[in-house]
């Protein structure tokens, strides 16, 4: 999880102007207009986040270099529980400050990181294990271990963690109960969504029965091989398949697709599971054992608390996801008002429907510019080259996961209104960092939308103008430029 923090800190930086500050597109207005838009305009009385108390840029990287600190803690295990509850603040923080960026690989992260801390992480592989033992060695007579901590845990803790993972994929599962899924033709509508597969997606696709086997694979151990998480035969074998099984899932959806740290989390999310059978034969960790002390006083009643909020939290995690289920048909506004605002306190509501209605439409974007010297160029693609063609690769002209997540967002008609801003955030930034004669003086951002799916030679591009920027220093566009985008933007006008 430490690696992960850090990981994720690096992964974000580059984009922290844009998205986590009021200098760039994403500004905290914006982030007003969309809690009020999907939630209410009482959101603030409920959610909260220390990215939103300032809107400089230093803040957000500040808080950012916290999130990194907490994950260099957790590495070497020390203070473990503290950095950990502070790395949950902060991640919850970030996420709430810049929610068309966010993943269900950020959710899943959150949710790791608020059961981790209800686990005793710190006990084994760490300083604060070192430090343990050094004290009681001094205080204790006879040098015996009496108690030892043990290989296993059983608290609320650990099964609010198992009951989590168990939700994450089967209601993943559920989702795709449709006949798309079901005839096998799922997985060619996502290796068709070029924003987030690789090239090397394109070479899986002259296998089509072979498809549609990772399609049917892709329904079975997300509804049938989870359930041997419960298993009370011989759990350790059958967690060791569990192991087994989905790393290998997630290790092909590495390989073909790039959904920045989505794979990475889904291997560290399975670790607590690695039974204790494996650690004591292949590392001997029960030599290593830590003397411990039973809580006494304060300590126990504050441990009796948190189990006790752990058992309202598995609730919780059960019924928001069971209401989820779209054969239920269950509407958000049926769902008692407590629930929802602890939900939102905790920052616990989830939903978990990867690909389960597979996307039909995908889509490529051109940031067309004309500059001062009159060159045109592409304002945000790699390498500036501006080109209307459908790219080999959509993924390789947006520079990092988090625009090509916020552009995906983007597509969606509910989003319309964020679209603005946009074309003016990249227009601002390209002229900030270019001279005179290179200054734009017309720009539009252009989107095509493109059908996926396995039928190849029947998909069609319908393109759009999403938005038209002019110089104010400059004279309007002129009247022929105004009429190709009005036709371009609604192709099937009858003249």
């Amino acid at each position: 999880m430490g690696l992960l923090l850090i990981c994720d800190t690096v992964m974000r930086w580059p984009d922290l102007h844009a998205l986590y500050s009021d200098d760039g597109y994403f500004t905290r207005d914006m982030v007003n207009h969309y809690y009020s838009h999907f939630t209410g305009t009482d959101w603030r009385s409920w959610m909260w986040s220390l990215h939103l108390f300032r809107g400089e840029l230093e803040w957000a990287q500040g808080l950012f270099v916290a999130q990194a600190v907490c994950g260099a803690f957790l590495i070497v295990g020390f203070g473990t529980r503290f950095w950990t509850i502070a790395a949950w603040v902060l991640v919850v923080s970030a996420h709430i400050r810049s929610p068309l960026a966010i993943t269900g690989a950020d959710y899943i992260l959150k949710l790791m990181l608020f059961w981790a801390m209800f686990l005793p992480l710190g006990k084994r592989w760490s300083l604060d294990s070192l430090f343990a033992r050094k004290r009681l060695t001094k205080t204790q007579v006879g040098g015996g271990l009496e108690n030892a901590f043990p290989n296993w845990v059983v608290s609320c803790g650990t099964a609010g963690y198992l009951v989590q993972l168990f939700m994450i994929y089967f209601c993943t599962g559920e989702a795709k109960w449709n006949q798309i899924w079901w005839q096998g033709e799922a997985m060619h509508y996502v290796l068709h969504l070029d924003i987030h597969c690789r090239p090397n997606a394109q070479q899986l696709l002259q296998y089509p029965f072979l498809v549609r086997l990772i399609a049917w694979g892709t329904l079975f151990i997300e509804l049938v091989l989870i359930w041997l998480l419960f298993s009370p035969w011989k759990t350790s074998l059958c967690r060791l398949v569990n192991l087994f099984a989905y790393w290998s899932f997630h290790l092909g959806i590495l390989i073909w697709m790039s959904i920045g740290l989505f794979p990475w989390i889904c291997f560290a999310l399975w670790l607590p599971l690695v039974p204790a059978v494996f650690w004591d034969r292949v590392c001997r960790m029960a030599e290593q054992a830590v003397p411990i002390m039973p809580p006494t006083g304060i300590r126990r009643y504050c441990n009796g608390v948190a189990q006790g909020f752990c058992g309202v939290m598995i609730c919780l995690v059960v019924y928001w996801n069971v209401l989820n289920f779209d054969s239920l048909e269950y509407k958000k506004e049926d769902i008692p008002t407590p629930i929802i605002r602890l939900a939102q306190l905790t920052a616990f509501d989830q939903r978990f429907q990867m690909f389960g209605i597979p996307p039909k439409i995908a889509a490529w974007f051109v940031y067309e510019a004309r500059l001062k010297d009159g060159s045109r160029v592409d304002l945000f693609r790699p390498g500036n080259k501006l080109e209307f063609e459908k790219p080999k690769s959509v993924l390789l002209t947006i520079p990092t996961h988090n625009w090509r997540q916020l552009h995906r967002n983007l597509t969606y008609e509910s989003m319309e209104p964020f679209r603005n801003g946009l074309l003016e955030y990249q227009v601002k930034m390209w002229n900030r960092s270019h001279d005179e004669d290179k200054q734009v003086v017309h720009a539009k951002l252009h989107c095509y939308l493109y059908e996926t799916g396995p039928e190849q030679e029947k998909r069609s591009t319908s393109p759009r103008i999403w938005q038209v920027w002019n110089s104010p220093t400059q004279r309007a566009s002129p009247l022929l430029d105004e009429l190709l985008d009005r036709l371009q933007d609604n192709p099937n006008l009858p003249f």
